[in-house]
């Protein structure tokens, strides 16, 4: 999937729109594109979110939590050398503050039947997320073919602190710091040839490099059973994956409304890990931590002190590799027949993978794996159509996958802990339909729906506990109905959009336990907007989550350990927004 944004254009135009909405919520958009020189064209766009209340509110400290606070902007400089060559240059930052996101006790003895009321006693939570990414995308037109180089470099910080057991004395929460720093490059080229033979053969070739060092500093804060079991746990770990690829994609005219399309990638990936564990001695309670004083590391030891060493000689020793590395070819096969102007059929196979990598979250080296690649072999097969001189269009498409060595989270079966392997081959398949129906010039109805069923079909020693349990977050039916109509008034003209959206039954956690099923829930959206028809603005009001449901989206089941914490989907939210376009 490709989102290409509006390059800057010789225009000299923009936007401002303004929002408020529900939790004392202001919204903020601005465009600007100016012409600087006859070949140099410029374009700034920016956004600011504030949200004054919190969707959470916490009894323990008497205060609403997780609200959202974001900024950033995006410049770019278009230089057009001549008909045939131009130079898109981007540069893009943005930071995100919405911290304080706590999941809700569902055992909490004051407030385990409303997921947003919390009792955390962690003081100082949050979540901050600030990105800088530049990028250069040159872009050549040759004779019979379209050259593209791109270069992009990526730093993401990352630092958070929250509590996953939400207690009055925090049971269990996680500190993180990192750092991810990616570098890659984009050469790609495209043409199309005509064939005495065939009809036109269009064609893609092209390679690639990927590079991402990240450092994170994280941990598990531990304070379970009234103290019984306390102590902080904090892992210190760089990850290298460097990803290179080279591919080739040709689609052939073959005559008579058949065609065929053949693509194949070579990716080489390969990733390494360093990891060392420590104990966190400092004195300060999480409660009382801050960002300045979270990472502090002059009370931290080396589990390695106590007899207990965790670092790259010690999981080694024990059989985790430290370094993955894996060569593949990947490859698919597409056959259509436009049997009309208006109908077409399809079919593909596609075959991919997802690179390997460590089950981190552990605090004993033994935990400590290596992950082996995920593989996936994909069918699909449809019909795309549109009838009644294209008022009526239907789509209908048949699915499946099939994956080999499924990295999932399951409960060892000796051990009673979590891990997070290759424990599984699974497949899924299911049904997708898409329908829409112009009534008239001014009324649209569309309809989605979709159904999906997943099952293991092997699972690996360790993982017997869960064979006869659901794939997590697999609904077996959804879909989503809607309609838009425009209505033509005296002075301008009104759009309403409005759409239900239903999601069956399934289960957020992989053991399937009754604390992690989440029942069918049916959501509204809806939106209005007036335009004038001599005016340069327009006002819109709606809100998605009409009814406000309330209802968790994942759950970590601890019962055991006396928690099951579940993470809330957002609720309602109004919205009234002044656009102005000059």
């Amino acid at each position: 999937m490709r989102i290409i944004t509006k390059k800057p254009s010789d225009q000299t135009e923009g936007y401002i729109d303004v929002a408020y909405g529900e939790y004392e919520t202001v919204e903020m958009s601005a465009k600007l594109n100016v012409p600087l020189a006859e070949n140099v064209f410029a374009k700034v766009t920016t956004f600011y979110i504030d949200q004054g209340e919190g969707f959470l509110y916490n009894v323990t400290l008497d205060r609403d939590q997780f609200k959202r606070d974001a900024n950033g902007a995006r410049a770019q400089i278009l230089y057009t050398l001549n008909d045939r060559t131009e130079f898109l240059f981007t540069a893009e930052y943005s930071n995100d503050e919405t911290g304080g996101a706590v999941g809700a006790n569902k055992l909490s003895a004051c407030c385990g039947d409303d997921i947003y009321v919390i009792e955390s006693g962690l003081e100082n939570t949050w979540a901050g997320t600030e990105l800088m990414a530049l990028s250069m995308k040159a872009t050549i037109d040759f004779d019979n073919f379209q050259m593209e180089l791109i270069a992009a470099d990526r730093d993401l910080e990352h630092s958070f602190n929250n509590d996953y057991s939400d207690q009055p004395t925090p049971a269990y929460s996680i500190p993180n710091l990192s750092d991810h720093i990616q570098k890659s490059v984009e050469l790609n080229f495209t043409g199309e040839i005509e064939s005495n033979n065939y009809g036109a053969i269009q064609w893609a070739a092209g390679a690639s490099y990927y590079d991402d060092d990240n450092a994170v500093v994280f941990g598990d804060a531990l304070f379970l059973f009234g103290g019984a079991v306390a102590g902080t746990f904090m892992r210190d770990m760089t990850n290298v994956t460097e990803a290179r690829a080279v591919y080739a994609d040709i689609a052939v005219d073959l005559g008579s409304g058949w065609g065929l399309t053949v693509g194949g990638r070579y990716t080489k990936d390969e990733r390494k890990v360093n990891v060392e564990q420590f104990l966190d001695l400092n004195g300060v309670p999480w409660e009382a931590r801050d960002k300045s004083n979270f990472m502090d590391r002059s009370g931290w030891l080396s589990t390695a002190a106590i007899g207990q060493p965790f670092d790259n000689a010690t999981v080694e020793a024990l059989g985790t590799k430290t370094t993955i590395d894996t060569d593949e070819f990947t490859s698919r096969l597409v056959v259509d027949y436009q049997a009309t102007d208006d109908l077409m059929f399809y079919a593909s196979l596609a075959d991919s993978f997802k690179g390997g990598g460590w089950a981190s979250r552990v605090t004993a080296a033994a935990d400590f794996k290596d992950l082996k690649p995920e593989f996936v072999d994909n069918f699909e097969m449809g019909m795309k159509s549109e009838w009644n001189d294209g008022a009526i269009r239907v789509n209908l498409t048949y699915f499946s996958a099939n994956y080999t060595d499924l990295q999932i989270t399951a409960i060892d079966q000796e051990t009673g802990a979590f891990v997070y392997s290759n424990k599984a081959d699974a497949d899924v398949e299911g049904i997708e339909g898409e329908f829409l129906y112009a009534v008239r010039d001014d009324l649209t109805l569309f309809a989605n729906i979709a159904t999906l069923e997943g099952r293991y079909t092997d699972l690996k020693p360790g993982a017997e506990g869960i064979a006869e349990k659901d794939l997590k977050r697999t609904p077996d039916f959804s879909y989503r109905y809607g309609l838009a109509y425009d209505r033509a008034l005296a002075n301008g003209e009104f759009s309403l959009t409005a759409v239900l959206n239903r999601e069956d039954e399934y289960f957020s956690n992989q053991n399937n336990t009754p604390n992690g099923f989440r029942p069918a829930v049916s959501k509204v959206d809806v939106n209005m907007t007036y335009r004038p028809n001599d005016g340069n603005w327009r006002l819109s009001a709606g809100c998605t989550n009409c009814t406000d449901e309330h209802q968790a989206n994942s759950t970590l089941d601890f019962g055991n350990l006396g928690f099951v914490t579940q993470f809330q989907d957002i609720p309602r939210l109004w919205r009234v927004s002044y656009r102005y376009d000059f």
